[in-house]
């Protein structure tokens, strides 16, 4: 039924090994073509929320810890090799 509750009718694509005369339930998806496929219940939608938020949230933080290993690796070498020229030059000969 479209929104305004008038049925409609229309083509779609089925399993072709269901017997003539099968009922198939049809759904209507965003653009008002007819499918197959059941929408998400509002629990399976809340957690594919969740989940497309949690790698969003991986994917924007990863150039930032990225650079901040980069960055601290180099201070870490740069540190070692000050350290290196202090103790030759306080180490007894």
């Amino acid at each position: 039924m479209a929104p305004d509750g008038a049925p409609r009718t229309g083509h779609t694509l089925v399993d072709p090994s269901l017997p003539r005369g099968t009922t198939v339930h049809l759904w209507q998806d965003g653009r008002g073509q007819l499918v197959t496929t059941a929408p998400t219940d509002r629990a399976e939608g809340r957690i594919e929320a969740g989940l497309l938020a949690a790698g969003a949230a991986l994917v924007a933080a990863a150039p930032v810890l990225g650079a901040g290993a980069f960055a601290r690796a180099r201070l870490d070498r740069r540190r070692l090799a000050l350290w290196d020229r202090e103790r030759d030059l306080v180490r007894p000969r």
